[in-house]
Parts: structure tokens; C-alpha cells; sequence
């Protein structure tokens, strides 16, 4: 089983791109995604793009989708917050599951309230941003990301425990248990990861999300970059 530090400057100096569920996700043509790249929560619903990674932090929304998961072959690799372990680790799986498991990378994160920070060791520690997008950013950034650039993340919902729309039917999500969003939480992180990558004069995260909500970083069209 591979580990956080393993993937030290894997990707040096190359672009990233993280993906969201907005379904401004469906308007953008994944096949000219070359670059490595990282896909979260219901990714695994994406009928014909994988990414090279998948990352979740949710216990609500592992515990829910933890065979989807767990079958889940299309990244190389799966980042999952310590946190899912009760859900997705081994004490009480076995079978299939646990060869499942082989390609998993458990990353530290600490509890919801600790204070805004950004990790340059991920080995160590990643912060909570109360999204699973700032989990991300910080493993790009470990891995040597020169630019981040963000698809998917519309950044449309409401505050509070109420269904976002996705790329995918929202159907299939009803009757699952909703985090709450806590936006404003999340918009002070991302603004805390703007203000540390975005001063040069090259932004090293920016938004091709269509129509996204999300204001604080540099917005691009995702054609401009490829």
C-alpha cells in the first residue's frame, strides 16, 4: 500500500486538474484532459472519464457509497481522510474488499475545527477546508503542481445540509445522508490558498468551471490552458 510521501514532487512542475460534481462538469470535453488529474465523491458515476486520482473525506458519503468505492477501478490511486477508515478500512471488510484496498492512500486530517492552514507536508498533515477540493489542492501542490486548475466546482448550493446538482442524475443520491456545506468556511480556506499561490504573475490555481459561483480564483476558460 502506497503512502502519502510517495508522491512527493511526482508531478513537478506540470499542470493538475482537480475535478468537482457540478454538472457544469457535463459542458467540458474530459477527453482533452491530459494532464494527471483528481476527481472526488461521485466521480465514480462518470460514464466514460476516469481520473489519475479519486479523493473523499466525507464518512457520511463513504459510509453511503462504500462498494462504489471500493469497486471504483479507474484511478491509479485513492486518497481517503483517516476518518473513512471505519467505513472503508480493513476490521471489518474482507474478501474482494480488501484487495480493494491495495491502491488506497490514507492522509491525515484533522478535526473540522482546527484553525485555517495549508500543508506543504502532506506526509504529516492536511488541513480541513469543509471541502474535499482543498484536500485536493494540497495534494497537487505536494505532488510539485506548478498550476492547479479547478473543473466542475460550480459552487452553486446553498449553505446548510441540501442537496447540490451534479453531472449526474440527483436522483440517485436521494435517500443518502447530506454533509452540510458550511460555504463560508470553505470560501475562507480557498481564499487563504489564493492568497499563498495566486501573488506571481501567474496564477497557480485558477476555476474553468463553467458558470462557477466560486469567485475567488482567477477564472479561465479550461481551452485557453490545454
Amino acid at each position: 500500500m502506497a503512502r502519502v510521501g510517495d508522491f512527493k514532487d511526482r508531478h513537478k512542475g506540470g499542470q493538475i486538474v482537480v475535478a468537482g460534481n457540478g454538472r457544469s462538469l457535463n459542458q467540458i470535453d474530459l477527453d482533452r484532459i491530459v494532464c494527471p488529474s483528481f476527481g472526488v465523491n461521485g466521480i465514480f458515476r462518470h460514464q466514460t472519464w476516469h481520473p489519475t486520482y479519486y479523493c473523499i473525506e466525507s464518512k457520511k458519503s463513504a459510509n453511503s457509497n462504500r462498494d462504489e468505492i471500493l469497486r471504483y477501478a479507474g484511478p491509479r490511486f485513492k486518497f481517503v481522510a483517516n476518518r473513512c477508515r471505519q467505513h472503508l478500512g480493513t476490521k471489518k471488510l474482507g474478501g474482494w474488499h480488501v484487495q480493494a484496498l491495495r491502491n488506497f492512500v490514507w492522509v491525515n486530517l484533522p478535526s473540522k475545527h482546527s484553525p485555517i492552514g495549508f500543508s506543504t507536508d502532506c506526509r504529516k498533515i492536511v488541513y480541513h477546508g469543509m471541502n474535499v477540493i482543498y484536500m485536493c489542492l494540497q495534494l497537487a501542490f505536494y505532488m510539485g503542481a506548478r498550476q492547479v486548475v479547478l473543473i466542475g466546482v460550480d459552487f452553486d448550493y446553498p449553505e446548510g445540509p441540501v442537496a447540490a446538482d451534479h453531472f449526474y442524475d440527483n436522483v440517485l443520491q436521494a435517500g443518502h445522508p447530506m454533509d452540510s456545506s458550511h460555504k463560508k468556511v470553505a470560501i475562507d480556506h480557498f481564499q487563504h490558498a489564493h492568497d499563498l499561490f495566486n501573488t506571481g504573475p501567474e496564477p497557480r490555481i485558477v476555476n474553468a468551471s463553467p458558470g462557477t459561483k466560486l469567485d475567488v480564483f482567477p477564472k479561465v476558460q479550461l481551452e485557453d490552458l490545454l
